[in-house]
């Protein structure tokens, strides 16, 4: 999947030592229209899961506390792109 829409390095942190969050893989399907995204506490423990590409707000489908699948923007050229994913006042990543 990463070939898509491109893989980065994860820039996960926490709020005052919570719990280890982070985002170890993402890539995106054009053709589904669906962005996946792997990783570790995904979930937050309070607030809402907020999925974020290249400044746009993605609906998110589905979600563990391992995987997130989020519906791509219409019309999105594969490429590279800025993901963000927060997760309530816990903490955030960015994707690059």
């Amino acid at each position: 999947m990463c070939g898509h829409l491109g893989c980065g390095e994860d820039e996960g942190r926490t709020a005052g030592g919570a719990r280890p969050l982070g985002v170890t893989h993402a890539g995106g399907d054009t053709q589904a229209g669906l962005l996946t995204i792997h990783g570790h506490h995904l979930l937050p423990v309070e607030g809402e899961l907020q999925v974020k590409l290249a400044g746009h707000v993605l609906e998110v489908v589905s979600a563990t506390s391992e995987e997130i699948q989020a519906l791509l923007p219409a019309g999105l050229p594969p490429g590279k792109y800025l993901l963000q994913v927060l997760a309530g006042p816990e903490g955030s990543w960015r994707l690059r």
